[in-house]
């Protein structure tokens, strides 16, 4: 085993000389994952680091962390994951989460920590184009199955949605900054390159576009 692979991984290995356990994540496996030290007997090894040494595997070959109760948050910090730890609280926003830059777990009851939602999919007020229902606009009755469900996020499942982009032939809503009153037309092409991006089948340019739905364009509402 070389220097810089315990170097780079020296609290984890110390942990490993202590008597302690690990947790190696083998990146060059057919199906990687996550094994104790219990689950690497089938690698020949009586542990991990012991089969890492074995084999003199490289540190590009491995994800060593310390295998005690943070150790959902060692492997997420691992895998390039955000963890969180709770600063503060109050009665408006509840929980106040900074970011976490090291592996000082200890300093931190165990709820106080968490690994940082990913961002959701869509939001409220976001414009779809949906296999079940053609395009619509997300609201907070609906918003929440359309982040939950996976079969939302997969082509050919009949319920899969993407944030809309107009394609040729669509109706949609024209406007611009010049010329304030929205144009119903239909969409011809994307132009990314020109600030009025938007085309109509008639051949004008313009900044702002939106699907029809049957009703007035966002711009006009509350006017």
């Amino acid at each position: 085993m070389n220097k810089k692979l315990i170097k780079d991984n020296k609290e984890a290995f110390d942990h490993w000389l202590n008597g302690g356990n690990v947790q190696v994540y083998y990146k060059k496996d057919d199906e990687p994952k996550w094994l104790t030290d219990e689950e690497c007997i089938e690698y020949e090894g009586h542990d991990n680091f012991s089969h890492i040494m074995q084999n003199s595997l490289e540190p590009e070959d491995v994800l060593i962390i310390i295998n005690d109760e943070y150790a959902t948050y060692r492997k997420a910090l691992a895998e390039g994951k955000v963890v969180e730890v709770a600063t503060d609280y109050n009665d408006v926003d509840g929980y106040i989460w900074k970011s976490m830059e090291d592996k000082e777990f200890h300093y931190f009851n165990i709820n106080e920590i968490r690994i940082k939602p990913e961002e959701p999919k869509f939001k409220v007020g976001d414009l779809v184009r949906s296999e079940e229902y053609g395009i619509i606009q997300l609201t907070p009755k609906n918003v929440d199955s359309y982040n939950k469900y996976t079969d939302t996020h997969i082509k050919g499942s009949g319920v899969y949605a993407e944030l809309w982009q107009p394609k040729k032939g669509d109706w949609c809503w024209f406007w611009d900054s010049d010329n304030f009153t929205p144009k119903l037309r239909q969409f011809k092409r994307l132009i990314p390159s020109n600030k009025y991006k938007y085309e109509s089948c008639q051949g004008l340019l313009y900044l702002y576009c939106e699907p029809f739905l049957g009703k007035l364009p966002t711009t006009l509402k509350g006017m």
